[in-house]
């Protein structure tokens, strides 16, 4: 299932999902971006989960 090792779904299950990694010591995620060239998907998670 994609949900088990990627970061989907509302801003509220992905804080939840990078909190209970944290708690097993992941200190980094990476992301993988739709498009090189739309920055949206880049800028709505720094609002939601940076800022």
């Amino acid at each position: 299932r994609l949900g088990d090792s990627s970061l989907v779904g509302s801003p509220a299950t992905i804080r939840q999902r990078i909190a209970a990694l944290e708690a097993l010591g992941v200190q980094e995620i990476n992301m993988d971006l739709p498009s090189a060239t739309d920055l949206t998907p880049l800028y709505r998670f720094a609002q939601e989960f940076i800022a």
